[in-house]
């Protein structure tokens, strides 16, 4: 039987396609985080304190081993000017969008996680749960690729018509973006991130072509894990759509760039075990249980029927971190919340197969 492994030397054995002492868990939903810890949200979003204790508690709490400092989308969108509608309620939207016209992506600059936005927050609370539990857990932050910022800056459908009748402009403003999400990154590795999440779920067949994503998204990715590469930390790409292009990703992108693909596998056309034979031996899989319809609506063992299912289907062999496709509704019962974890610890001990003897 394996060693007792730290989180974060568990999350590292995953990603490099091993066998840990058990299948990592990574549970992802700030929103739930900050009603379990009993704060508001636009307090939340704007404490690295509270930012961190609220992963603290969480982690403690469901034995998740990863941590998730991004409290909202658009942290980074306000170093541009993005005006934010709060609520204590919920997560910050977009008074209105931030590219009007074409001509203003020019008019985008590189900004600095350490001035713009709310970047700073973001790095502080890296910082606190990095010197509270870094050396046990690992420490996670997102941000999203270029093409994503387009359509969150501009609007999904006019950023997609951007991409045909104004290329040009399009590429001056997808640059200053990723040389924006390098800088980030930076930081957030200085602060103390042992895992970088890049969110990407424009790369998807029900959105754009092959064609597209090698013009406006693989150029700029690149760009992105090129420096990432040299901070030598671990890269996941998260994509959530339903026809995510993983097999774009594997075959065109730098081999070794990512280390892993976080997928909404019970929504997607793409099962986990189909991945896993696909490409189970290439990239780690983060995936598992369905955190759209199971774990709102579904009972406590419905909710451990699918991670043992996902365990089953992915976990021989390693490679494989338990994970919800995207984040888990603040609505989320505790009791489904908490059969996440019943079930990793029951069945994901390696070798798998005594552990499900047991």
């Amino acid at each position: 039987m394996n060693r007792e492994m730290s989180s974060l030397e568990r999350v590292c054995a995953a990603l490099d396609l091993e066998e840990p002492d058990r299948v990592p868990l990574w549970i992802i939903g700030c929103p739930y985080m900050a009603r379990l810890a009993g704060i508001p949200y636009d307090e939340f979003c704007r404490s690295p304190e509270k930012i961190a204790n609220a992963n603290r508690l969480f982690m403690e709490r469901y034995g998740a081993d990863i941590s998730y400092n991004w409290p909202d989308t658009w942290f980074t969108h306000e170093g541009w000017g993005m005006r934010m509608i709060w609520s204590p309620n919920s997560p910050p939207v977009p008074a209105e969008p931030l590219i009007k016209a074409p001509e203003d992506y020019e008019k985008l600059g590189v900004l600095d996680p350490r001035r713009d936005g709310r970047m700073p927050i973001i790095l502080k609370s890296i910082e606190i749960l990095s010197r509270d539990v870094g050396g046990h857990k690992a420490i996670s932050t997102m941000q999203f690729s270029p093409l994503s910022f387009l359509a969150q800056i501009r609007g999904l459908v006019k950023s997609m018509q951007d991409l045909i009748l104004y290329p040009d402009l399009v590429h001056a403003g997808l640059r200053t973006i990723a040389e924006t999400v390098v800088e980030f990154f930076r930081e957030a590795v200085r602060a103390g991130a042992t895992v970088l999440l890049y969110h990407n779920a424009r790369e998807d067949y029900s959105l754009l072509t092959k064609k597209q994503v090698e013009e406006f998204g693989w150029r700029y990715d690149s760009m992105v894990l090129k420096e990432v590469r040299r901070l030598g930390i671990p890269m996941v790409l998260h994509m959530c759509g339903p026809e995510p292009m993983i097999d774009f990703v594997i075959s065109e992108y730098p081999k070794g760039g990512f280390k892993g693909i976080q997928f909404w596998d019970r929504g997607s056309n793409i099962s986990l075990r189909e991945a896993k034979e696909k490409f189970g031996d290439k990239i780690c899989l983060v995936a598992g249980f369905d955190n759209v319809r199971t774990i709102s609506f579904g009972s406590p063992s419905d909710v451990e029927r699918e991670v043992e299912e996902a365990i089953a289907a992915a976990g021989d062999g390693g490679g494989l971190i338990v994970s919800s496709g995207c984040e888990i509704p603040p609505s989320a019962p505790e009791g489904n919340v908490k059969a996440v974890a019943r079930a990793v610890e029951r069945c994901g001990r390696y070798p798998l197969r005594r552990s499900h003897e047991i």
